[in-house]
């Protein structure tokens, strides 16, 4: 897999993470339309590099039994992954299913891990054909220049959203004396502040 199109695909269903996150899952939870992202722009990164991932591993697969299972379990620890670290650098949690059963520790249900795992069987099966097939038309040199410039608007995007998260936190700790903590869940009140 050329670089490139790594990049373009993971901008691609970074993206496309961040329209599930921002209306699904939003409208589900919040009966409105928001941005649910990390980051400022129009991305969820860990939807992005989950769907590299699966698409590097499973491509050959052919049974979607075997392609259901094993991106389930993919998308499991980059998930549990995701939110320790986020936890660990952020001191803070971005989703918690501890109200839901069969999860660990919050980080990651046997619900959430299903969806994924079908979610990833449909990009496999159909998502990522079209999407191949869709950029297989242009040029490898349009491909590329895209893909740089999109690629140092996310780098901006990081950049920016990293500042603005030191603003927020030290909003919350001098306006409303909060601390964030590893495991105390703030995602309502921050969604107020970075949204």
């Amino acid at each position: 897999m050329d670089v490139f199109y790594m990049i373009m695909y993971f901008l691609i269903y970074s993206f496309g993470g961040w329209v599930y996150e921002s209306t699904i899952c939003s409208i589900q939870k919040y009966g409105k339309v928001i941005n649910r992202g990390f980051l400022i722009g129009p991305y969820c990164p860990i939807y992005g590099l989950g769907a590299i991932i699966n698409v590097y591993i499973l491509r050959d697969i052919e049974s979607s039994l075997s392609i259901f299972i094993v991106a389930l379990l993919i998308t499991t620890v980059i998930e549990y992954m995701t939110s320790l670290g986020m936890e660990k650098i952020f001191k803070a949690r971005w989703w918690d299913y501890s109200n839901l059963g069969l999860n660990i520790n919050g980080r990651v249900c046997l619900f959430a891990s299903t969806v994924f795992g079908v979610g990833s069987l449909v990009l496999i099966k159909v998502v990522h054909p079209f999407v191949e097939s869709s950029l297989a038309i242009y040029d490898q040199e349009s491909v590329s220049l895209v893909v740089v410039i999109l690629a140092a608007l996310f780098a901006i995007d990081c950049g920016l959203t990293l500042a603005k998260e030191g603003q927020v936190d030290h909003k919350l700790k001098t306006h409303y004396g909060l601390v964030m903590r590893p495991g105390k869940k703030l995602e309502e009140l921050r969604i107020k502040f970075i949204r």
